[in-house]
C-alpha cells in the first residue's frame, strides 16, 4: 500500500505496550507504518490524550520530532472492559472506516494482584475476547 497502514494498540502506557510504540515508531517508514492508533483509558488525574502526551514526551521518543508525535499517534480514550472497549461512536468509525488499520495489538493488562477475580477476569480474559470480536 502506497498511503501505509496503521496499527491500533492497547496498553501503550505500561511496560511492554511503550517498547513496542517505541519500535513501531522507530521503524515504521521500513514497516510502511503511517502511524499508530492508541486505546488508552484516562485515570483519575489526566484523560487520555494528556496520558499519551506525557509518554511521547519521555527521552525514549526523543528521535521523533513535535510534528511526527502529532502526524503519527492518535490518542483514542477507551477502556477494554468496557463494550466496544469504550470507544465513542465517532473513533469507532475512524478506527473501522476511516483509517487503514492493518494491525491490531493487544497489550493492554490490568497487574494489579489486589484486586477481585471478577474484576481480574473482566479485564485480562473479556479484554482480549473484546478485542478479537472487533477485528472481525
Amino acid at each position: 500500500n502506497e498511503e501505509g497502514s496503521y496499527v491500533f494498540l492497547t496498553g501503550a502506557t505500561g511496560f511492554v505496550g511503550s517498547l513496542l510504540l517505541r519500535e513501531i515508531l522507530l521503524f515504521r517508514e521500513r514497516l510502511n507504518i503511517k502511524g499508530v492508533i492508541l486505546l488508552c483509558r484516562p485515570n483519575r488525574k489526566h484523560n487520555a490524550a494528556t496520558r499519551i502526551e506525557k509518554l511521547l514526551a519521555n527521552k525514549m521518543f526523543s528521535f521523533l520530532t513535535p510534528e511526527e508525535k502529532n502526524n503519527s499517534v492518535i490518542a483514542i480514550e477507551g477502556d477494554v472492559t468496557k463494550p466496544i472497549i469504550g470507544m465513542s461512536s465517532s473513533d469507532q468509525a475512524l478506527v473501522m472506516e476511516t483509517l487503514n488499520v492493518k494491525h491490531v495489538i493487544h497489550c493492554a493488562a490490568d497487574v494489579s494482584f489486589t484486586q477481585t477475580l471478577d474484576d481480574a477476569a473482566r479485564s485480562n480474559i473479556n479484554g482480549p475476547i473484546t478485542m478479537k470480536d472487533l477485528t472481525k
